[in-house]
């Protein structure tokens, strides 16, 4: 204890310590706003993922699409012919073609050449089901279930051939081009 001038004594005025329990309470709401901040830039990356997962599936999907409708068209126009006009169709086919493959065709078409003009052959045909095995952004898969109506000289009322075909695809400068026809 101190004294003043006048002798009376005088407590010292020490320092009072702030309470730790205003500090806890202090802490605890700053702690629950990290907290809070972390989880809602969780929640934020989470979906930012799904985002990205979605888009990336309907690109697929989109992609898939787009190989059944070129394998589709294909099979029709490769499995229709007139033999008054063998190359009708070969334009077009080089066109949804690989170079490589377009040329593997327009030899197959050359060496069939006289058979079917010789013959009078001539075909329709319709893809009746076409799906997708595989797709991805680079690469397709896709079956085809034609059937191709013929006549010839053989045959002048025509028969029915039903094709099963599998269709290897390729994407090159985003267009889907026909890289292999199988037929089953």
């Amino acid at each position: 204890m101190a004294h003043d001038d006048t002798g009376t004594a005088v407590l010292d005025k020490a320092p009072v310590p702030e309470s730790t329990t205003v500090e806890r309470r202090s802490s605890k709401p700053r702690g629950l706003v990290v907290a809070l901040v972390l989880s809602i830039n969780a929640l934020l990356v989470m979906l930012a993922a799904l985002v990205v997962v979605l888009v990336d599936h309907r690109t697929d999907e989109q992609a898939a699409q787009e190989a059944v409708a070129l394998a589709r068209e294909y099979a029709v126009v490769m499995s229709t012919f007139d033999y008054q006009n063998l190359d009708a169709n070969r334009e077009r086919i080089a066109e949804m073609s690989t170079p490589a493959f377009a040329e593997r065709y327009g030899s197959m078409v050359d060496a069939l050449r006289e058979l079917v003009t010789e013959g009078q052959g001539s075909a329709e045909a319709q893809a009746l089901h076409a799906a997708a095995e595989h797709a991805d952004g680079d690469t397709a898969t896709v079956l085809v279930f034609a059937d191709q109506n013929a006549t010839n000289v053989s045959t002048p009322d025509g028969g029915t051939s039903r094709f099963r075909m599998v269709f290897s695809l390729v994407r090159i400068d985003d267009r889907w081009l026909v890289d292999n026809v199988e037929t089953l």
